[in-house]
């Protein structure tokens, strides 16, 4: 009865961690970068539409990434059109592009 229970433990602490596991190295796998200038923000929807090599991406800025502007801490409320803004992201296809960083230079 103890090695049952103790297999059930292990399976369960198995389940409970390898999607976590299996999703970061997703999420580090499918990382990627785009440069360009800020076309539009939408801080209720905390997305950012950047223009690049005359297409638009729009990115998910989830709450809590690193945002800088110009070398300093800043919120996504202190994004402007026409600043240019580095971000790395990774796809959650079918989901939308999220953001892991942001750094944007005023003009």
């Amino acid at each position: 009865m103890l090695k049952v229970m103790l297999c059930a433990l292990v399976i369960t602490a198995a389940v409970a961690v390898l999607p976590a596991r299996a999703e970061n190295l997703f999420n580090n796998f499918d990382s990627r970068s785009i440069s360009g200038s800020v076309v539009s923000v939408n801080v209720s929807n905390r997305t950012v539409t950047i223009g690049a090599n005359f297409d638009e991406t729009t990115i998910f800025v989830p709450d809590g990434i690193p945002i800088t502007r110009n070398g300093q801490s800043a919120d996504l409320s202190q994004i402007n059109p026409g600043d240019s803004i580095a971000v790395t992201y990774y796809n959650t296809s079918p989901g939308p592009l999220k953001a892991t960083k942001v750094d944007v230079q005023t003009k």
